[in-house]
């Protein structure tokens, strides 16, 4: 049935509850393309439901992942955008593996590019360079490798460092062939800071700017606890102490530094200055630079001995100090080998304590302890023999006493009064053959008036028997023909009488032999004076056959003795000379 157009305005119904509810049919969607407002109600259809009814919000919202922030559940899946795509469409995961790298293990190709890159796992990176574009890296980790390869070693890690670009390159490499870290550049410790290397081996105290070796606390810019050694036999290694602006320095080297030869070790002043050498801050010893020597001064001595100059203000000397059998020896020399090296001797044995003389390398005079003189080494001479010059080029040498220069022979007594007193003297043509004068000067006491003694002589090996030469005590010249007697050629004494008449006590007086030209001319020689019991002084005079005040003797004579008779004393003493 058609009835056309119902035009209403509003529409009223009742709902179950009996209300009339009045619907604005303006305010109705319509049926295509409908507009609501409000909240609008449809059925719920079933989850997973894909037809097109209409959908509510339960169904969506239990479906459906909201636009802002969605959180989908499930596969989602989007149109896959162009490679590349910079804009608000949906990623497919085809857009995403093709374009970009996991977060679990990614892969980059390319240049990766990005303003703040987290990382929850391990960063892997494969290539030759990498490049961090940063003003500062930060590092969380203690510990950073460089070097690692599956194999590490000395030859992989060798040239292995840091680079820091500049207009020329810093570097910090380890080398294989040194076994070292090798820096390009200088390295400063910041003020403060201290340098250590092996806990005390090196220490640098930034703090204090000393440096210590062996220690830890430096007590001067440079301390060494320990032995320092200089150099290991390189040529020129040495020490400089110096002071700028002055030439005064020390130099301690070895091994040809400066003017020293190599193997030498040296101590150097700086030019034109002295070496000076002080104890208790006091100076004792300098070599100044010309290289003199002086002890407690500094004023050289006279130019032509100046090169030693000792000085004190007292008693001054210089010991020399050897082994108890040892010599102690001054050399001088005027060249480095053979007898040029000791010219000139000083030289004092202790073992046989003398001291020598040499010159021209030969010895030329020696003291005894005793104080006896040796010439050319131990010539003593004979006693009472002189020097004797040798002239302007020859060397002195003992000759004979000239003058009456007398010597020591021979010296004894006998006070038995009984018996002989024996030989005084013998040898006279071998021990003494070359004394020209044989004197024995004696004393003779007589103890009674009829004492008799005399010399007796010994020729040919034997002692000669017979009266000889003989003197009575008389005053003045003996006359009586009867006390007169030959000579010793036959006869072999002198006699000297005491007899009742002269009563004769004492005789002190010499006789002497003197030998001759030849073997027939030999004289004796008779001086002595005697004292009487009465006091009285007499001479006592020596007689030849004929009268005269002397006898001719043979030159023959070996030996004098003297003969007792009785009841005589004798002290004598022998001397002669050459």
């Amino acid at each position: 049935m058609s009835f056309g157009d119902l035009k209403v305005q509003d529409l009223i119904y009742e709902d179950s509850s009996n209300n009339e509810i009045t619907v604005v049919i303006a305010d109705l969607a319509t049926k295509a393309n409908p507009v609501f407002s409000g909240t609008v109600t449809v059925p719920t259809a079933t989850a997973g439901d894909n037809s097109t009814k209409a959908a509510s919000t339960a169904f969506v919202v239990a479906s459906f992942a909201p636009k802002a922030s969605p959180v989908f559940s499930g596969t989602v899946t989007v149109p896959t955008a162009t490679a590349g795509d910079n804009s608000t469409k949906a990623a497919s995961t085809a857009f995403v593996v093709a374009s970009f790298a996991p977060k679990n293990a990614p892969a980059f190709t390319g240049s990766a590019t990005g303003v703040n890159l987290t990382l929850s796992g391990d960063l892997t990176v494969n290539g030759t360079t990498t490049t961090i574009n940063t003003t500062t890296l930060q590092v969380e980790d203690k510990n950073i490798e460089i070097g690692k390869v599956s194999s590490p070693s000395d030859t992989t890690a060798d040239g292995g460092g840091w680079t820091l670009l500049g207009s020329t390159n810093k570097t910090f490499n380890w080398l294989n062939a040194t076994d070292s870290w090798t820096s390009s550049e200088h390295i400063e410790i910041a003020s403060g800071k201290n340098l250590k290397v092996d806990g005390t081996t090196f220490f640098v105290d930034g703090t204090n700017n000393k440096v210590g070796i062996g220690t830890t606390s430096p007590a001067e810019a440079f301390s060494v606890n320990g032995t320092l050694l200089v150099g290991t036999g390189s040529a020129g290694n040495h020490i400089r102490f110096a002071r700028s602006g002055l030439s005064a320095e020390l130099i301690i080297g070895v091994d040809g530094y400066g003017n020293a030869n190599n193997n030498e070790a040296t101590i150097q002043s700086g030019a034109s200055r002295p070496l000076v050498f002080m104890t208790s801050a006091a100076e004792r010893m300098r070599i100044d630079q010309y290289g003199r020597l002086f002890l407690g001064t500094t004023t050289a001595g006279e130019g032509s001995a100046d090169d030693l100059t000792i000085a004190t203000t007292g008693q001054t000397g210089v010991t020399i100090r050897s082994g108890a059998s040892a010599g102690g020896q001054i050399y001088f020399a005027d060249g480095t080998s053979g007898d040029d090296r000791q010219r000139g001797i000083i030289s004092y044995q202790h073992g046989g304590n003398y001291m020598r003389f040499y010159t021209n390398a030969s010895e030329r005079l020696r003291i005894t302890e005793d104080g006896a003189f040796g010439i050319a080494g131990a010539n003593y001479g004979s006693s009472g023999q002189v020097l004797t010059s040798g002239g302007a080029s020859a060397a002195p040498s003992w000759a004979d006493a000239g003058g009456g220069a007398w010597e020591l022979l021979n010296s004894g007594s006998d006070t038995s009064a009984a018996a002989d007193a024996g030989t005084i003297i013998e040898g006279l043509q071998t021990t003494y053959s070359d004394y020209k004068v044989i004197k024995i000067e004696f004393y003779v006491h007589f103890s009674n008036n009829t004492s008799y003694a005399g010399f007796q002589f010994k020729v040919g090996g034997s002692w000669l028997a017979g009266s000889g030469y003989h003197s009575q005590c008389e005053y003045g010249r003996h006359t009586n023909s009867s006390h007169m007697s030959q000579d010793t050629n036959s006869n072999s004494s002198i006699t000297i009488n005491e007899d009742s008449n002269d009563r004769c006590e004492n005789i002190a007086g010499t006789l002497a032999w003197h030998r001759g030209p030849s073997s027939e001319d030999a004289m004796l020689t008779w001086d002595a004076k005697g004292m009487a019991y009465s006091g009285a002084n007499y001479d006592f005079f020596l007689f030849n056959g004929a009268g005269g005040e002397a006898g001719t003797t043979n030159n023959t004579i070996q030996g004098i003795q003297w003969k007792n008779s009785n009841t005589s004393n004798i002290w004598w003493k022998v001397i002669g000379m050459k």
